[in-house]
């Protein structure tokens, strides 16, 4: 009956300490790993895979609803996914992060956007590039829309 006991103490202070990482939002280092050159979670890691792979096969609505995750690189990744399916949905969901605090979400909705091409997108990058106050996000977008002219 002690080992017993002892065991489930061991996996509830293990279990206790996994929760509350999580609540934290901080994790070991185990369970980090890079991807570009920054360090992610690995289920985030997981998360960008699976994203990659429905991009595969097109499959915008599933990427959508990795548009809700609160990670900026998961978020970036989906846009830059629904970037390359350029589909109606896609458009319509990528453009409502334009305005986003993160300025590497707000530069990947702009490459997204001027890799889509269409009018409406393009006239949306203007304006983001009129009102965007990052020097470095507003010269890179323009650099975007220079690399694609040419």
């Amino acid at each position: 009956f002690l080992d017993s006991f002892s065991i489930c103490v061991t996996v509830w202070t293990q279990l206790s300490s996994i929760m509350n990482n999580i609540e934290n939002n901080t994790q070991p280092a185990h369970t980090k790993c890079r991807l570009k050159g920054k360090v992610i979670r690995m289920s985030d890691t997981a998360t960008i895979e699976k994203i990659h792979k429905l991009e595969e096969k097109r499959k915008s609505a599933a990427i959508i609803k990795h548009l809700h995750k609160a990670d900026s690189e998961v978020l970036v990744a989906a846009i830059e996914s629904l970037g390359h399916i350029a589909d109606e949905d896609s458009c319509n969901y990528i453009t409502h992060y334009l305005d986003d605090e993160n300025k590497e979400v707000r530069l990947a909705v702009c490459k997204a956007a001027i890799s889509i091409g269409t009018e409406y997108m393009k006239t949306r990058v203007r304006h983001q590039l009129s009102m965007e106050k990052d020097p470095e996000v507003k010269k890179q977008i323009q650099d975007a829309f220079n690399q694609k002219a040419s």
